[in-house]
């Protein structure tokens, strides 16, 4: 196992850190038929994906994702995996300026709003990207790590797994 997938659960409980507490939970089995649609974010994961929950967030990956230690859940080849929690934020902008003064080499910003921030940074062989998704007293926060060189999580696919995040009540 690379140094830097052992590394995976802690860099995330640092990152969110940062600017809250975290609290974690398992990943659980799919929690409907893999073509439900996934609620509130205008996603339908159809045939070959999986919606999973995990700490009153919701997400969804392709049914060939399995879940792994620490309540991540990660590509057959290895490659890629992501890891969502919930994150108790007194304040959405307060939070958002924290997570950004973290990282100051940003690849790209994808999206700053009032609901959402998503941004990633690397190096180039590995990308992750961090998603933070607003909702009630907090948010959904993923970190998806993502290996250049495989080809388990192309582009469309990432943004695919990115639009699916969001807290589950909705």
């Amino acid at each position: 196992m690379p140094y830097s997938r052992m590394l995976g659960p802690v860099l995330f409980v640092g990152l969110v850190a940062v600017a809250t507490g975290v609290r974690a939970a398992e990943a659980q089995k799919p929690e409907r038929p893999r073509e439900a649609r996934a609620p509130g974010a205008g996603v339908t994961p159809g045939t070959g994906w999986q919606r999973l929950s995990q700490d009153g967030c919701r997400f969804a990956v392709p049914a060939s994702w399995r879940a792994v230690a620490d309540g991540m859940v990660s590509a057959p080849d290895g490659g890629s995996s992501l890891s969502v929690r919930t994150v108790r934020i007194p304040s959405w902008p307060i939070h958002k300026a924290q997570i950004k003064a973290a990282f100051v080499h940003l690849n790209v910003v994808h999206e700053d709003s009032d609901h959402r921030l998503w941004f990633e940074f690397g190096d180039g062989k590995r990308t992750t990207h961090y998603i933070a998704i607003r909702g009630g007293p907090g948010a959904c926060v993923g970190l998806m790590e993502v290996d250049a060189t495989a080809a388990s999580t192309a582009e469309e696919t990432t943004k695919r797994i990115v639009d699916s995040i969001g807290p589950a009540s909705n």
